[in-house]
């Protein structure tokens, strides 16, 4: 990730412990994420603490996985896309028809 002069660091911190839980195949330990990210495991826990009460990340035993709202962003996100798509195929027919009616 680039240097940004207006970059939050423990929001930079945050975004990479979610891109680690993300890449997992299986729920990590906060000493797993800290090992993973190069963040201590006290600050490694505590990101993971906040993103669970959000429902961003899900415990499961000592351990932390991705949680259901990470999916739902994603899903509404995907949604938005194939609506935009959706907005430009119209628009690209509409434009072929008025071609092929000149």
């Amino acid at each position: 990730m680039s240097e940004n002069r207006y970059s939050i660091k423990v929001l930079k911190e945050a975004m990479e412990v979610l891109r680690t839980l993300a890449d997992s195949r299986a729920p990590l330990s906060p000493q797993d994420v800290a090992n993973a990210t190069g963040l201590d495991r006290n600050k490694a826990f505590r990101i993971l603490s906040t993103f669970e009460d959000g429902g961003f990340v899900e415990r499961v035993g000592d351990n932390f996985e991705v949680g259901m709202r990470i999916a739902l962003m994603q899903n509404r996100y995907k949604a938005t896309l194939e609506n935009r798509r959706a907005g430009t195929d119209k628009k690209l027919h509409e434009m072929e028809e008025a071609e092929n009616v000149k």
